[in-house]
């Protein structure tokens, strides 16, 4: 499984919250991919924009980050916006335009 993969093309089709998902450290190496970039509908939260990459790309992509409707215990979300850091959790509501990075946490 490659490390070095970008999956960066947003779902084709009108409507929703675009949100960029990037991964750092263990994560990239356990998904096999560093960035991705997803239109999920208004309402969606953390956990359904992995669902929706993970429906486009591979299964792997949810196991590395979700534990049925959770983060894994290992893993921890946060929006990087407007300079700052706010750490979230899966059921978070998403807004347009979010950058959610997933970290890996021992």
């Amino acid at each position: 499984m490659s490390t070095d993969t970008d999956i960066v093309r947003a779902d084709e089709g009108g409507g929703g919250l675009g949100v960029d998902i990037e991964l750092t450290g263990a994560l990239v190496a356990r998904a096999g991919a560093r960035q991705g970039r997803v239109v999920v509908p208004a309402g969606s939260t953390v956990a359904d924009a992995v669902t929706t990459w993970a429906d486009r790309y591979g299964s792997h992509l949810r196991l590395a980050l979700l534990e049925g409707d959770r983060l894994r215990s290992t893993v921890s979300a946060v929006r990087v916006a407007d300079g700052g850091e706010k750490r979230l959790v899966a059921s978070e509501p998403l807004r347009n335009g979010d950058t959610i990075r997933f970290e890996f946490r021992e």
